[in-house]
């Protein structure tokens, strides 16, 4: 995707996480702010769209990496404080990521018994 193929672009988009935009690997998004227009967006995107309907708490904030790693948006759903030093940043960002890693069925299966 690049700029002559977003229309949004060029009249102003603020949406802070921008699929076309070079730097958007090291931002962050919250909830209340805007989000990408484009129908064809990535599924990140996508999954932006859904917490903002799930009414996640406007303030806590996501990164790309952690809006790939959710599988399922659900009500509740919050990101990291931004209250928190900023050196600590990417060991939270990890720890948040791996609490929601894909449960196999068999695991599934064995949680249930225990």
């Amino acid at each position: 995707m690049n700029k002559l193929n977003c229309p949004h672009f060029e009249l102003g988009c603020d949406a802070p996480l921008c699929p076309i935009h070079p730097s958007v690997v090291n931002s962050i998004w919250y909830p209340d702010e805007e989000v990408c227009k484009r129908r064809n967006a990535p599924d990140w995107v996508k999954k932006q769209r859904r917490t903002v309907k799930a009414k996640s708490p406007p303030d806590r904030f996501f990164t790309i990496a952690m809006l790939e790693a959710v599988h399922q948006i659900r009500p509740g759903i919050e990101g990291l404080n931004p209250d928190v030093p900023i050196d600590q940043s990417a060991v939270r960002e990890q720890n948040w990521i791996s609490k929601r890693k894909p449960v196999s069925p068999k695991e599934a299966c064995i949680t249930r018994l225990d």
